[in-house]
């Protein structure tokens, strides 16, 4: 299963636009299958944008966990993201460049848009 980053975005909105510290139960991304959800935020889980509490069971497809909170790493990038037009840019450069980037570039890529948006650049 590949990483899926548009997924990753709308895990942290849904998380963040919670009333509560902590990701509702039965948490659900409309569109999208409860193991990809799930092993998504394993993968988030493993680079410290939320915690997860791993739920991988004997049988299971894939590692899969549940949402626990956001992480302060998690809110970061939240932050560079979470704005559609930045957000939109780097979708377009990565798909115009034919690439995908480790986590780290891709945040920021999304700082370069966000400070170019602000006049910051």
């Amino acid at each position: 299963m590949k990483r899926d980053l548009e997924l990753v975005r709308k895990i942290l909105l849904a998380m963040e636009a919670h009333d509560a510290g902590f990701a509702p139960d039965h948490f659900t991304i409309a569109g999208y299958d409860q193991e990809v959800i799930g092993h998504h935020v394993w993968l988030m889980g493993q680079g410290a944008l939320v915690t997860a509490v791993d739920v991988t069971a004997m049988g299971d497809r894939s590692p899969v966990a549940l949402p626990g909170s956001i992480t302060w790493t998690g809110h970061d990038f939240l932050d560079t993201v979470r704005n559609e037009t930045v957000w939109s840019k780097v979708k377009i450069h990565l798909k115009d460049h034919a690439l995908t980037l480790p986590f780290a570039l891709v945040q920021d890529l999304a700082i370069k848009y966000a400070k170019s948006l602000a006049g910051l650049d």
